[in-house]
């Protein structure tokens, strides 16, 4: 099974911030999957559309980090996203990818 990425951190031009364009190039390019990689990647400045955009797309995205500080963790933390929509992020989804038992 060939599973398909995109680190929208690296990417913005790609996807102009907007959740729209991000899965409209991920579903034409057959990527079924982005990685959180910093709180840019998830439009910091608009909470708002940070929470929309990952309520709706829970199943696409993956959290990671770059770093050593947990700035990305408490932003989604600090969202009010659902139990449901952390728990895909943070563990989740890459552990359907990889057969893991995050618990």
């Amino acid at each position: 099974m060939e599973i398909r990425m995109v680190d929208i951190h690296n990417h913005p031009s790609w996807h102009s911030y907007t959740p729209e364009r991000l899965v409209e190039n991920m579903d034409r390019l057959g990527i079924g999957y982005a990685w959180l990689l910093s709180v840019e990647s998830t439009r910091a400045r608009d909470r708002v559309h940070a929470r929309r955009f990952l309520v709706e797309f829970p199943d696409r995205l993956l959290f990671g980090r770059d770093g050593t500080d947990a700035r990305l963790k408490n932003f989604l933390l600090g969202l009010d996203l659902p139990p449901s929509v952390l728990e895909k992020n943070f563990c989740a989804n890459a552990e359907r990818l990889v057969s893991l038992d995050c618990h």
